[in-house]
């Protein structure tokens, strides 16, 4: 991942996404992130295959690449994201979560008690992003 400043580092990128994009990125960033973090055990409720296939396979293939992603990291080695080891990458895509998920409970009226509904709190070095929603008649 760039961690030296790049030419398009001042951009500021718009993505127009329906409920199943969002909900399509969300489990895409969840899957990246709790991965980062060493937190393999926290996957397997959110994903539907799980109810098809060998939930030790899914397991082991997620740990597999869990030691991929996070280099370094062990069996059963886990980083809260606010580590100062967990890399930034991965604390950016959960700051990005946070945010979609909040808007995306709102729009799909999860319970007010709901975790999606949280203030979203800034993780990286980066801003929060700002996300809204446009409603289609």
């Amino acid at each position: 991942m760039a961690t030296e400043p790049c030419p398009g580092d001042n951009a500021k990128y718009t993505i127009t996404l329906n409920a199943a994009q969002a909900r399509a990125v969300l489990s895409s960033l969840e899957l990246y992130f709790r991965l980062g973090m060493g937190q393999v055990d926290e996957l397997n409720p959110f994903w539907g295959w799980r109810a098809t296939a060998d939930p030790d396979k899914v397991r082991w293939a997620l740990l597999q690449l869990q030691f991929a992603v996070a280099d370094g990291m062990g069996y059963g080695d886990y980083l809260a994201v606010d580590s100062a080891q967990l890399p930034e990458q991965f604390k950016v895509a959960c700051d990005i979560f946070q945010v979609l998920r909040r808007e995306v409970a709102r729009e799909e009226q999860h319970h007010a008690a709901s975790v999606w509904h949280h203030t979203p709190l800034r993780n990286s070095k980066q801003p929060l992003p700002k996300v809204s929603t446009e409603n289609q008649p």
